[in-house]
């Protein structure tokens, strides 16, 4: 966690709201999240339906974050410009509270880090 980027920048984070991804697990389904990180992956599958998946990566591990078609069009420059997004959205439960857990976007900005991890490589669009 110290050698990853967001967790050199955690302190401002958590000052501004921004949780880490290991505490998503003990938060409720539909509550309001602030998590920021590096993206991992970009997919945008044609059997979607417009729907934008991707993988955010903090110090802590990785989140899937949901784009709806109107997110998308909205961010898609934010989301395909920058390597590292701050998301605000809600936090879904699969399988009735006890699946995986994703973030359906909301609001997407982007997050400048100092460096980009050359251990994390995108995988965009596949």
């Amino acid at each position: 966690p110290d050698s990853h980027p967001i967790g050199h920048m955690r302190p401002l984070l958590a000052d501004a709201g921004y949780i880490t991804v290991a505490e998503l697990a003990a938060l409720p389904d539909r509550k309001l999240v602030h998590i920021a990180g590096i993206v991992t992956h970009r997919q945008r599958p044609p059997t979607a339906g417009g729907v934008c998946f991707l993988s955010l990566e903090d110090e802590t591990g990785l989140c899937n974050i949901v784009c709806s078609p109107p997110v998308w069009e909205a961010n898609k420059k934010v989301i395909l410009a920058h390597g590292a997004l701050r998301i605000t959205g809600s936090l879904e439960r699969s399988d009735h509270g006890q699946g995986a857990i994703n973030i359906v976007a909301g609001r997407i900005t982007p997050l400048r880090v100092e460096a980009q991890p050359s251990r994390v490589r995108r995988r965009d669009f596949r």
